[in-house]
């Protein structure tokens, strides 16, 4: 194998320099290479960060912004998908060249690819009781072997998890990452392939949900460096190894915002005036998925959406509303949109509506940044904004159009900015949430890295030149990244090509499939 790149979502930099003394897989590999942080997409979430990176290009050259989009007609959002990017991926690129390649569990990555010269197995979101393999063979291997089901969402629904002491969340999430580790080495054995490109899901989720349990976060740290350390028994002296994370993790939220209502107030959203509640009403009856959750456990039922049609699941979680208003997420039928000029449909961003003239866009996303920049933290005082950059500032390309005006974070992400409303209970509610942070790790080392100690900053969209460079494949000319010449070692060169017009598949999910996506999403709370 010439290369093994493993991605661990949410994988933080500074817990990994915090906790080195228990990560020895990690700390070898820091010796022998070159360890630094790797700075994410705009907003840092996982949906536009993974594609960023295995594009090497910015949202408005592949057009991801959010796990969401919205439908050509309307201000109802669906789920993006892998045909939703337009841009060529890593594998793809390394495919064509003649580069066999195994791809597996990297998100946004279903429907997969379909490769002339190695596999992939499609990560998180997938619907459910789908082929997530191409060919499907190499998932038919993995489950001979396993001797059960691969599953791509291997951990428990959240609301499960709140159930949980935090030591059962941690060995529930471990047992979920032993999963992708065991379905890891089955592929590296049994399907080998001169580059091999799996991610781990398990820090990330152990990361919202342990943020302010640290010992039990350390655990799970622990067990991602033992499982790591398994699949680099793969590699061998002439193998270069990249370790990564699309993003930092573990910062302990402690507010949400509820950019909607804050919207509201400041005169650029009105709500809509709807005659009846449905959901206060079945709140106050004790009609909750919180307690649909509890019977089903009460009743021994492991996975429910295994034993009913999706489409019956799916109705019921429409139906029925979460214990709290402010668990809720976005539904374009509370907007007034005919008084409405600006929204926030996906976290951490703030798009103008459509009607709104060219003319006036640039200004108006200036004020609303702006007003933004003046909110005090509600407890400590304070500049609550850490930045709110506008559409022109961060985006450019094909797909500029189609991003948001405004993205921003507040207190570094310990302030989660919601796009549900929230029930009159203010603009901010609690929280006890770990959240994203900007920078996440890269981490290289092999035989053609150097031990570089001055990495510089490195962005998320040079993974993609540095791997071209390794493998001696040219690099589509289009792509923003930068080669890392610093962590190469001997000559090196990046050769560019003219790249083919790439272009989205406009194909959406089914509605069952939408329903099944968005059961994913919301139970990490992405549409919030």
């Amino acid at each position: 194998m010439d290369c093994l790149v493993v991605g661990i979502d949410g994988l933080d930099p500074g817990l990994v320099e915090e906790w080195s003394e228990h990560l020895p897989t990690l700390s070898r590999l820091t010796e022998s290479g070159t360890f630094g942080r790797l700075h994410s997409s705009y907003p840092p979430l996982s949906s536009p960060a993974w594609p960023t990176l295995f594009t090497g290009k910015q949202g408005g050259k592949h057009g991801i912004f959010g796990f969401t989009k919205e439908r050509e007609s309307g201000h109802d959002r669906v789920p993006v998908n892998y045909d939703d990017v337009a841009a060529e991926s890593i594998w793809e690129a390394l495919d064509d060249a003649g580069v066999s390649i195994g791809v597996a569990n990297v998100p946004l990555t279903y429907p997969p690819s379909d490769l002339d010269h190695g596999y992939v197995v499609a990560g998180w979101p997938v619907p459910n009781r789908v082929d997530v393999g191409n060919p499907q063979s190499v998932v038919e291997t993995v489950e001979r072997e396993l001797g059960e089901r691969y599953r791509v969402h291997p951990f428990p629904m959240e609301p499960e998890l709140k159930k949980y002491t935090p030591a059962e969340t941690r060995e529930a999430i471990v047992d979920g990452m032993e999963h992708h580790a065991r379905a890891f080495e089955i592929l590296l054995e049994h399907h080998p392939t001169d580059v091999f490109f799996g991610v781990f899901m398990a820090i990330d989720h152990a990361s919202h949900h342990l943020a302010w349990e640290r010992e039990e976060l350390r655990r799970a740290y622990i067990a991602q460096d033992e499982a790591l350390e398994r699949i680099l028994s793969y590699a061998d002296d002439e193998t270069d190894v990249v370790v990564l994370s699309d993003h930092g993790h573990g910062a302990q939220g402690d507010l949400n915002f509820h950019t909607n209502e804050w919207l509201a107030a400041e005169g650029y959203l009105k709500k809509a005036d709807l005659a009846v509640n449905s959901d206060g009403l079945l709140r106050s009856l004790g009609v909750t998925r919180e307690n649909l959750i509890a019977l089903k456990n009460r009743l021994g039922i492991d996975d429910v959406r295994q034993l009913v049609p999706q489409s019956l699941f799916s109705l019921v979680e429409a139906v029925v509303p979460p214990a709290k208003g402010t668990e809720a997420g976005f539904s374009p039928v509370q907007i007034d949109w005919s008084e409405t000029v600006a929204y926030s449909g996906m976290q951490n961003t703030i798009s103008l509506d459509d009607e709104i003239p060219e003319t006036e866009r640039a200004e108006l996303r200036a004020e609303i940044a702006e007003r933004l920049a003046n909110l005090d933290h509600p407890q400590r005082g304070g500049d609550l904004l850490t930045y709110a950059h506008t559409r022109e500032e961060i985006f450019t390309g094909p797909y500029e159009d189609d991003a948001p005006d405004i993205v921003f974070v507040m207190d570094e992400m310990r302030c989660k900015a919601n796009v549900g409303f929230a029930d009159d209970e203010g603009l901010f509610t609690s929280l006890e949430w770990g959240e994203h942070r900007q920078r996440g790790v890269l981490l290289t080392a092999g035989p053609n890295f150097t031990t570089a100690t001055n990495t510089g900053k490195r962005d998320i969209t040079d993974v993609f030149p540095m791997l071209c460079s390794l493998l001696e494949v040219p690099a589509p000319e289009q792509i923003d990244g930068d080669l890392p010449t610093e962590r190469l070692a001997g000559e090196v060169d990046l050769e560019r090509r003219t790249e083919t017009e790439w272009t989205a598949d406009t194909e959406e999910y089914t509605d069952e499939e939408t329903a099944a996506v968005r059961d994913q999403l919301e139970d990490l709370g992405y549409l919030k």
